[in-house]
């Protein structure tokens, strides 16, 4: 679930590293607006920030784990829409 995680929801965490100082203050101000406009979203990011002890090894792989899951998705969406294809065939040799 890990890899796939946060990328269905449409986003993929630590993309880039962005290392410019945040004052703590602006961010909580930051956070406190995103939150009350977009409560589950902060949520979900919550939730899927990556701990140091679920870390294995050295770190994340994001490349790996974007392609991992891409692949994933881009299968299971090839197999719907083939599964689709049949019923449409199968429904047309019933009726024709």
């Amino acid at each position: 679930m890990h890899t796939i995680g946060s990328r269905v929801l449409g986003f993929t965490q630590e993309l880039f590293n962005d290392s410019r100082t945040v004052d703590p203050e602006m961010q909580a101000i930051m956070l406190r607006e995103l939150a009350g406009k977009y409560p589950y979203v902060v949520e979900i990011a919550g939730a899927a920030s990556h701990e140091g002890e679920s870390v294995v090894g050295p770190g994340c792989d994001d490349q790996f784990e974007f392609e991992f899951a891409l692949d994933l998705l881009l299968d299971g969406f090839e197999r719907l829409r083939h599964a689709e294809s049949l019923e449409t065939t199968k429904i047309a040799e019933s009726t024709g």
